[in-house]
């Protein structure tokens, strides 16, 4: 697997003591091959059958991944994102992560009922949880969530959402000299 070679090569950096590998999908950084958003898209498509109204990506690496499902499923896809459009029915959605602290926001169609949710990676868990426990409490069944990589070297404050246990691509550890597969695809 590509991305999973390439993930080794990825810069690292520190920010108020944590941790975070930059990656192409969701950072730009380095400079995205279309290939691997490519084989990213068939990686997550073996994990799940997509069967929802709607994709809602995480902002910002889930943006990408949302798309290209989109795309590829014939599914609308939304954003939980970090500015606010004031709309009727928004959802404020409260969360504390290590870059940003502050709430996201989803604006969902009525039509919607069932949401896949995708990111790039999960950590402590936390955004994933606030992002479908709001979802759940306005009456959107998440069936599934979905990322590319899970961190196993991070403390994971939530195990599993309802019901819902995170399908992750690959584990993976970082420290500052990189990253390291634990177990893949």
């Amino acid at each position: 697997m590509e991305l999973l070679k390439e993930m080794k090569n990825w810069p690292v950096t520190s920010v108020d003591g944590h941790i975070f590998l930059l990656n192409p999908i969701s950072d730009g950084i380095p400079p995205c091959n279309p290939a691997l958003v490519s084989e990213a898209l068939h990686l997550l498509s073996n994990l799940s059958d997509f069967n929802c109204d709607a994709i809602l990506g995480i902002e910002p690496g889930g943006v990408v991944l949302a798309a290209a499902i989109s795309i590829d499923r014939g599914r609308s896809y939304t954003i939980a994102r970090r500015k606010s459009y004031g709309l009727p029915k928004e959802i404020c959605v409260p969360v504390q992560r290590p870059l940003f602290a502050g709430p996201l926001y989803v604006n969902l169609s009525k039509e919607t009922r069932r949401v896949v949710i995708v990111d790039d990676f999960l950590a402590s868990g936390r955004t994933l949880h606030e992002v479908a426990s709001s979802v759940g409490g306005i009456g959107v069944s998440v069936v599934d969530i979905l990322v590319l990589f899970e961190r196993d070297d991070v403390r994971r404050e939530f195990q599993s959402i309802g019901d819902l246990r995170p399908k992750s691509v690959a584990k993976i550890n970082v420290n500052e000299h990189g990253a390291k597969v634990v177990n893949g695809s």
